[in-house]
Parts: structure tokens; sequence; C-alpha cells
């Protein structure tokens, strides 16, 4: 008797299986905004993210739609490193580059800016490789992303 309801059970599983949806990852997290509105934002950005948990940055600030559109690419770095990031108020630009330990490789101020896209060129030629975060900050608010150099 067990065995034929083992035999039932396996013939059951091979007919329903194959109508049951596979689950799917989520590939959207929504964001329910103080003011009514959603923001969408990609779960595969987030995972490319690095936070500066030194900067106190508030969950609804103005930074977050920054931080979504900042982009260092190539990644991992040869000989340069292309860094795009959209400003969404006018401000003084701070472009840091930090080695692993902390200590800045790179630092330059990219001056008084409107907002709108931007595109820095960071030349790598001269950098150890290893692993970096690139920082810029603007009004006090600061975005960072882990790059690498690989040479």
């Amino acid at each position: 008797m067990k065995r034929v309801k083992f035999k039932l059970l396996w013939v059951l599983a091979a007919f329903l299986l194959p109508g049951i949806q596979p689950i799917m990852a989520q590939e959207f997290m929504k964001i329910n905004l103080s003011n009514g509105s959603v923001m969408e934002i990609p779960i595969a950005d987030i995972q490319k993210l690095t936070f500066d948990l030194s900067t106190g940055i508030q969950p609804n600030s103005q930074v977050l739609t920054q931080l979504l559109k900042f982009k260092a690419y190539p990644n991992p770095a040869k000989d340069y490193l292309n860094l795009d990031y959209t400003l969404v108020n006018e401000g003084e630009v701070l472009l840091e580059i930090l080695n692993i330990g902390g200590e800045r490789v790179f630092s330059k101020t990219l001056g008084q800016q409107q907002p709108g896209d931007y595109q820095h060129r960071w030349q790598t030629q001269n950098v150890p490789s290893g692993t970096y975060i690139c920082r810029i900050q603007q009004n006090k608010e600061i975005v960072s992303e882990k790059i690498i150099i690989k040479k």
C-alpha cells in the first residue's frame, strides 16, 4: 500500500509541477514617499551601491536620486575611469578617490556646478592595482562607489 501511495505522489508531481509558475526574483523596490508619490528603483542598482555611513544621509534626501545616477566605468579599470554623475542642486563639487585604508589617493575640486549631468575622467596609469572608493561631495552630501583598478 505504501508503494502505491508513493507512486501516486510521483505521478501527481509529474503532472502538477510543470504547471506551477516559477518564483521570480523581485526586480524593483518601491518606496512610498511622504508626498504620496512612489519611487521605483531597480534592485540591480541597489546592489551596486556603497553607502558612506558617516554622512548621515536621510532616507528621503534628494541625494538618493543623485546616488542612483552615479556610475563609475569601466569597473574594473585599467588606464582610466569615467565618472558619470547627476546633480539635482547647484553647489561646489569635490571628487575624492580613497584607497581601501581610507587614505586619499586623488582629490580635485570641480568647482561650482549647476544641476545636470556631468562626466569626469580619472587617469589611472600610475595608480597601483587594488580596491578604491570614489566619493563625490556637493553641499555636504556625499555619494560613493567602490571601484577596482586592475593592471
